[in-house]
Order: C-alpha cells, then structure tokens, then sequence
C-alpha cells in the first residue's frame, strides 16, 4: 500500500562540503546575508551555504532562483528583478544589492 502523497519525506539536505570547486566557507554576517543564506540553502536544499558562495556554482536554476525573489519579496519586503542574481550571484553581493534597494 502506498502513503499518500502529504506523508512523504522531503529529500535530505545535501552537504556543501560534498560539492567540489566552492571557494573556502565565509561565514554569513548578520542580518541580510543571514537570511540569504537561509533562502539560498532552502532553494538549493543544501545544509548551508556561505557568503561567498555563488548561486549557479552551486547548481542553482532559473526556478530555484525565483523561489529565492519569492522569498525576498513576501518576507523582507523587497522587489528585484530576478537579473539582479546574474550581476550579485553572492549572499555577500546580493545582501548589498538589497541595501542599496531598500
């Protein structure tokens, strides 16, 4: 018998550390990079994510990038155009990015 679909088990976070070619981990500083970082490591379901990781060496997509703005808008209130990843593809970048829009 098979569960029903709401009972499934989301895919385990993978491990930043088993990716290859990221540069050394920076931790991210408070605040606007703390909680990129979170969105990035949801989006791209890794246990985490440092400030100068850049979102397509990750292997993020276009998808996953729009759930990041998704996630900018409803919880911090900002509007970006999605282009805006491809000039700060960095939690560090884009935090900056985010200060100068708001």
């Amino acid at each position: 018998m098979r569960a029903p679909d709401d009972f499934t088990l989301p895919p385990p976070r993978i491990a930043r550390a088993a990716l290859a070619g990221l540069s050394p981990w920076v931790s991210p500083r408070q605040g606007a990079e703390a909680q990129l970082a979170e969105f990035f490591s949801a989006a791209l379901n890794l246990d985490a994510v440092g400030a100068d990781d850049d979102f397509f060496a990750l292997g993020g997509t276009s998808l996953q990038a729009a759930a990041i703005f998704t996630r900018i808008q409803n919880e911090l209130g900002l509007r970006l155009p999605l282009a805006t990843l491809y000039r700060s593809p960095t939690v560090r970048l884009l935090a900056g990015a985010l200060d100068k829009a708001a």
